[in-house]
């Protein structure tokens, strides 16, 4: 009779957690920009702007880098390539991104 009892109090919360589980995957599901393949986020502008205007997306995408070596990679591109200097808000965002 104990096990009847625990069985109606956990079923009604497996069926619960178990309905969540789709929007959950659904609200973890980024969106991806068709064009560039890049991830719709916050910065997203910012890279395309002043990332993909010089280079393919899969740049981006294919070499994966911290935040470091990115801030780096900026840096000598700005030293070396022409780069333009970033005001700061858009460095972080980029960055961040």
């Amino acid at each position: 009779m104990k096990l009847l009892k625990m069985g109606k109090l956990l079923l009604p919360s497996i069926i619960l957690t178990i309905s969540f589980i789709p929007l959950y995957a659904k609200a973890k599901t980024p969106k991806v920009d068709q064009t560039t393949n890049l991830v719709i986020d916050k910065g997203f502008d910012a890279v395309i702007e002043n990332c993909v205007t010089c280079h393919p997306s899969d740049i981006i995408i294919n070499k994966p880098r911290d935040r470091e070596k990115w801030l780096k990679l900026i840096r000598w591109m700005q030293d070396n390539v022409g780069l333009w200097q970033l005001d700061p808000k858009t460095e972080t965002v980029i960055l961040d991104y």
